[in-house]
C-alpha cells in the first residue's frame, strides 16, 4: 500500500524543495530524466563476452569475434537473445578446444546451448575464418576519448592542475549549497573539460556544459568557477593540517 502516501509524500517532498529554494532544480531535472538520452554505441562489443580476459593470443580472440558475429546474426535472424542460442562459456571452451574439424567441435561437451549442433556449420565456419584470416584482432582495444586522469600528474600536468583546481571549487560549492559534487558537474564531464578545454571566455564553456548535457542550474553554479579553474596550470596547494 505504498502508493497510498505518494500524493503527501509528493506535497511533503515539494515544501521541502521550497523551503530550501530548490525547487526549480529539482523540476530541470526531473524534465531532464525524460528526455531520450542517446547513447553511444559500444565499439568492438565482442570484448565482452565472458571469459575473454583469459585469453591472450591474438588468434583466440580473433576466433572469439567470428563466433560472436555469427551468433549476433542468428540471434537477430531469430529473434531470440544470444545467450539463448549458445552461452558465452561455449564460445571460450571451443576456442580454447582449437576444433580442427565439424566433428571435433560437435563433441565438444563443453559447446552447449539450444543451437549448438542445430547451427554446427554456421559455428564451424566462423571457427575457420578465425583460424586462417590474416587480418588478426589487436590483443587489446584501441584506447579512444580521455586517458585515465591517474596518469595526468607525470603525463598531463596542466589537464591535472585544472582537474584538481575545479575538484577543489566544487568540493567547496557542495558544502556551501548542501548538494553532492558529483550531481553538481558529473564526474566523466569535469574530466572532459579539464583535458580539452574550450576558450577560456564565461560564454565558450556555457555552451561547452550544456552540449554535454549540464543543466541551465549546474551552469550558472559553475561556469564562473570552470573559468578562473581552467586558467591555471599548478595545482592548488594543499593546506597542511596544524599539528597537534
Amino acid at each position: 500500500l505504498d502508493v497510498d502516501v505518494l500524493f503527501d509524500l509528493w506535497a511533503a517532498v515539494e515544501a521541502h524543495l521550497n523551503e530550501d529554494n530548490k525547487l526549480s532544480i529539482a523540476q530541470q531535472e526531473f524534465e531532464y530524466l525524460t528526455r531520450r538520452q542517446e547513447r553511444v554505441a559500444k565499439v568492438e562489443r565482442w570484448r565482452s563476452v565472458t571469459g575473454i580476459h583469459e585469453l591472450k593470443d591474438q588468434r583466440q580472440l580473433t576466433i572469439v569475434k567470428h563466433l560472436w558475429e555469427v551468433r549476433e546474426n542468428l540471434a537477430k535472424d531469430k529473434d531470440v537473445a544470444p545467450g539463448r542460442l549458445i552461452p558465452d562459456g561455449s564460445i571460450i571452451a571451443a576456442v580454447r578446444a582449437n576444433p580442427k574439424s565439424r566433428s571435433e567441435l560437435s563433441s565438444l561437451r563443453s559447446f552447449t546451448g539450444r543451437a549448438s549442433r542445430t547451427y554446427i556449420d554456421d559455428w564451424w565456419n566462423a571457427i575457420q575464418k578465425g583460424q586462417t584470416t590474416l587480418d588478426l584482432v589487436e590483443l587489446r582495444p584501441k584506447s579512444t576519448g580521455i586517458p585515465n586522469h591517474r596518469n595526468w600528474p607525470s603525463k598531463f600536468p596542466e589537464a591535472n592542475a585544472r582537474f584538481l583546481w575545479i575538484k577543489k571549487l566544487l568540493v567547496e560549492l557542495s558544502v556551501e549549497i548542501q548538494i553532492p559534487v558529483e550531481n553538481i558537474v558529473s564526474p566523466d564531464t569535469v574530466k572532459a573539460i579539464c583535458f580539452e578545454p574550450p576558450q577560456l571566455e564565461l560564454l565558450s564553456i556555457t555552451d561547452y556544459l550544456l552540449a554535454k548535457g549540464v543543466r541551465h542550474w549546474q551552469c550558472e553554479l559553475v561556469a564562473e568557477h570552470f573559468l578562473f579553474a581552467l586558467g591555471q596550470i599548478t595545482p592548488p596547494k594543499v593546506e597542511e593540517e596544524p599539528k597537534a
